[in-house]
């Protein structure tokens, strides 16, 4: 892939609308365009001309929106383990240890 994380601006598909909202407190640049269609009923384009990828992946990320992001999945898809892309997501695991969770 030829991005780096820190070019500037994204535009990701998103395949959930309820992000939005979410999306517009974190960055009120955004824009978001509805890009429904027969079978994708809930998706929306995301537009941020001020957000670097690092800082849009970290959100993704810290927000559990990675899993909708059509951006991210492809980002990381075939790239080896010391692509710029996967060392993020590997630091930021690493910064966020699974909390453990207690029954009693």
């Amino acid at each position: 892939m030829s991005v780096q994380l820190d070019d500037m601006g994204i535009e990701d598909p998103i395949y959930d609308h309820e992000c939005w909202p979410e999306i517009k407190a974190k960055f009120p640049n955004a824009t978001f365009e509805d890009a429904s269609d027969e079978i994708h009923e809930s998706r929306i384009v995301v537009k941020i001309a001020d957000v670097t990828w690092r800082e849009w992946f970290t959100f993704l990320l810290d927000s559990g929106w990675h899993e909708v992001s059509l951006l991210f999945q492809l980002s990381i898809k075939g790239d080896s383990d010391d692509s710029p892309f996967i060392k993020l997501i590997k630091d930021w695991i690493e910064a966020h240890p699974k909390k453990e969770v207690c029954d009693g």
